[in-house]
């Protein structure tokens, strides 16, 4: 029993869903077993291929332009939201031509792109959460070593005024250790917090809450008082403008964010200098500058809001105190800045949005 057999050409034109053409001059074409369904709508039926297809005809014209026998491919192309590669083999003057539609390979090529854009971005992601987590750390151990360091502080002067027998400089010295007690809870719940937070996500902050940046800072110059004493350093604040100071921002962050400020400025203070605390509005935002007479920042240490980054005067810190104020402050949308004065020493400048 015979059967018929079929043109291997024809086999191979329906398993790759292509048009094969051939031309023995170059110009004129003809299909070499009929045209697939999707052939004539996008190229027509001339002996023309690139007669409806600018990009075809180039390719074309490339072919007939190169050296003999070099296979050349197109490249995907798009012609009415469908696409295509071309690929043509030149012997002397004849070309071999094959049009192939290429829209499965090309959703499954950007099928691929995605998915290696997504594990790019997850990568990144990642590595971010790691940094995140490995500064959290270190801020950890910094925010809690500054309390327990003005804790300790305020428990030697107790020490020396029990035997001057002084009883009300004992008493706000102990009002003073309370509150960094206190303060050191509330650090510990905030660190909790951060870690099970998106870095980059503020809570939104409701009237009642918003924290009067006057009222922080003065609680901040308090409690740091016995510290600013022990270098014999003044500490003083002013309120430069006494209408609305409440912030929208979490009032435990922007006393953490105060703390580093006024204890950096503290650190690099020279004995009998001064820390100067001012706060006032700016537009639609509260300002609160911190400055000191130290030596200023070191212009060769580059940037001092940069992760560990402690200069040449290397005074104890970690180096995340004014990273980790950066952050914070950026993520209630505020702005942070340093700068050294014209007379010497160095302020820096945050910005907290106004609550209406």
């Amino acid at each position: 029993m015979s059967g018929e057999v079929e043109d291997p050409k024809s086999n191979v034109r329906r398993l790759i869903d292509a048009a094969i053409l051939s031309s023995d001059d170059g110009i004129h074409f003809h299909a070499e077993d009929g045209f697939p369904d999707w052939y004539p709508s996008i190229f027509g039926e001339s002996s023309d291929p690139g007669k409806q297809s600018p990009f075809l005809a180039g390719f074309i014209d490339l072919v007939r332009d190169s050296d003999e026998s070099e296979r050349k491919k197109s490249g995907l192309w798009e012609e009415q939201s469908r696409f295509f590669e071309a690929v043509a083999v030149k012997q002397g003057s004849r070309i071999l031509l094959m049009v192939e539609c290429a829209d499965e390979r090309h959703h499954f090529e950007q099928q691929i792109l995605h998915s290696s854009h997504i594990h790019e971005l997850n990568r990144e992601r990642l590595q971010k959460e790691l940094e995140l987590k490995k500064v959290l750390l270190e801020c950890v151990m910094h925010d809690l070593a500054n309390p327990a360091a003005v804790l300790l502080m305020n428990l030697q002067h107790i020490e020396k005024k029990l035997e001057s027998g002084d009883e009300r400089s004992l008493r706000a010295a102990v009002e003073r250790a309370i509150n960094q007690v206190n303060r050191q809870k509330q650090l510990i719940q905030s660190i909790s917090e951060v870690f099970g937070a998106e870095a980059n996500e503020a809570r939104e902050m409701k009237w009642d809450e918003a924290p009067d940046l006057v009222v922080l800072a003065g609680e901040i110059a308090d409690e740091m008082e016995s510290a600013a004493e022990s270098r014999a350093v003044s500490l003083s604040l002013e309120v430069s403008d006494p209408g609305v100071t409440r912030v929208k921002a979490d009032p435990v962050y922007v006393k953490r964010v105060l703390v580093n400020i006024v204890g950096n400025a503290l650190r690099h203070s020279p004995e009998r200098g001064s820390v100067g605390i001012s706060v006032g509005r700016n537009g639609g935002f509260v300002r609160c500058r911190v400055s000191d007479q130290g030596s200023g920042f070191e212009e060769e240490a580059g940037d001092p809001f940069k992760a560990f980054n402690q200069g040449s005067s290397n005074t104890g810190s970690s180096g995340l105190g004014l990273y980790f104020s950066k952050l914070a402050v950026e993520m209630f949308g505020g702005t942070i800045l340093a700068e050294n004065e014209k007379g010497g020493g160095a302020a820096v400048i945050l910005n907290l949005p106004v609550a209406s």
